[in-house]
């Protein structure tokens, strides 16, 4: 059964995910000069339950699926809108299980249960019909890293 939780409760995971993130959006690191090292160490940071950003992961007999994060900002896009669901990533081989839509969904419950958040914001360049399923709304749209991204926010 797959279980949902904070990256703080199973730490073992951390490496891996910072490893399997930094593969997933490789060509992003590389632009920004990130390294790998660096991607595990901000994913360190976000072993956390008491503050934003923390990130939550799926797993399931010990291995890890996914996982999603909080943030307070996302860039230099409207930095007066917080906190933003980010990062919501699902391993290859275990895509297609709804891993990635029970993850927003205990992303959204933990924002709102336990920081009182009213409104969460997001922007995506490939999943915006997904959002809009959940009841996300388009505010705007930009060209970022020549790609059409849809900001979209959804009130808890």
């Amino acid at each position: 059964m797959v279980q949902y939780s904070f990256l703080k409760e199973s730490p073992q995971y951390i490496d891996l995910l910072g490893a399997e993130i930094y593969r997933e959006w490789d060509s992003m690191y590389k632009f920004q000069g990130k390294t790998e090292a660096e991607v595990i160490d901000t994913v360190r940071s976000r072993a956390v339950t008491d503050r934003i950003p923390l990130t939550m992961i799926a797993h399931e007999n010990g291995t890890l699926l996914g996982s999603v994060t909080l943030k307070t900002s996302e860039g230099d896009d409207f930095p007066e809108l917080s906190p933003w669901l980010a990062g919501v990533f699902v391993l290859p081989p275990y895509r297609g299980r709804n891993i990635g839509w029970n993850l927003v969904d205990f992303a959204e419950q933990v924002a709102r249960d336990n920081f009182g958040v009213k409104k969460l914001f997001l922007y995506t360049s490939t999943a915006e019909n997904l959002y809009l399923r959940k009841g996300y709304r388009c505010f705007s749209e930009k060209m970022k890293d020549g790609k059409i991204v849809k900001y979209m926010e959804k009130d808890l």
